[in-house]
């Protein structure tokens, strides 16, 4: 972190953590280099927090504005094995991610089936939630048994990690059953930000595979919207005031349906103004 104030005679620096002096005695990740502190090998729970500089000569001293400091990571999973799960055929089944400790929020699934690199597709029967990471199978058959493992990226730090394999066992049924339609990834209440995008997610499951319908309560989807991922995604561009309302979605098969409303809320972004 940089600083550097004008003076003369030259200034000499220090540097505080949450209102604490900064030792390099004391601490040797710390080197203060000029008037810039170096940090090196930070660790995430020692050396976040609100840093300040100050510099001071023989005539006065002058204090920084707060700089806050977050490191990113993403632990590793737990090296508890995972449980088998045991699904008969033509149920649905949830595989949980269940992803480490990390920041920042953003990160992005995929699960693996059996060995790296090879990833399950997406289709109309097998979801992944971004928002969570867990994998749903709608229906179950016997070309799904196998060992699965999360596997979870995070791109602002370029780091990937991935789960202990979870066995799924499907169990041969026959007749092979009908289930009706049962909504498992529900949108909440979104907030976004006019110029924002935003994604809802809908998934069920239910044999046979339920087809999934979104409508906007009050009146048409915006021109703005796609439907993805099968149907389980709904995508809103650069919304706008008037996108704003409550949003379903339908999930229907031969043997019933089920429904999900949520309402989207669009604000306004800050405007300042000089005088």
């Amino acid at each position: 972190m940089s600083c550097r104030a004008r003076a003369n005679p030259p200034a000499t620096y220090t540097w505080r953590l949450n209102s604490r002096n900064i030792d390099q005695d004391e601490d040797n990740h710390y080197t203060l280099v000029g008037g810039n502190l170096v940090i090196s090998n930070p660790i995430k729970n020692k050396h976040v927090g609100k840093y300040t500089c100050k510099a001071t000569n023989d005539y006065g001293t002058v204090v920084s504005r707060e700089a806050a400091v977050q490191f990113g990571y993403l632990d590793f999973f737990s090296s508890e094995e995972r449980e088998a799960v045991y699904v008969k055929e033509g149920q649905g089944a949830v595989l949980l991610c269940a992803p480490p400790p990390h920041y920042p929020d953003e990160l992005s699934f995929r699960w693996i089936l059996n060995e790296f690199p090879v990833f399950i597709p997406l289709d109309k029967r097998r979801f992944i939630s971004q928002t969570t990471g867990n994998l749903f199978i709608s229906k179950v058959d016997s070309s799904d048994s196998g060992n699965y493992s999360c596997f979870v990226s995070s791109a602002s730090i370029a780091k990937s990690v991935f789960s202990k394999f979870i066995p799924l066992v499907p169990l041969a049924e026959r007749p092979i059953r009908k289930y009706p339609a049962d909504i498992k990834v529900k949108f909440p209440d979104t907030f976004a930000l006019v110029g924002q995008n935003i994604t809802l997610e809908c998934f069920a499951l239910g044999n046979p595979i339920p087809q999934i319908r979104w409508r906007k309560m009050d009146g048409e989807l915006p021109a703005n919207h796609e439907v993805s991922m099968a149907g389980a995604h709904l995508q809103l561009y650069h919304v706008q005031y008037e996108d704003e309302g409550t949003y379903e979605c339908e999930a229907l098969n031969s043997k019933g349906k089920d429904w999900h409303r949520a309402r989207v809320s669009v604000e306004g972004r800050a405007l300042y103004l000089v005088y």
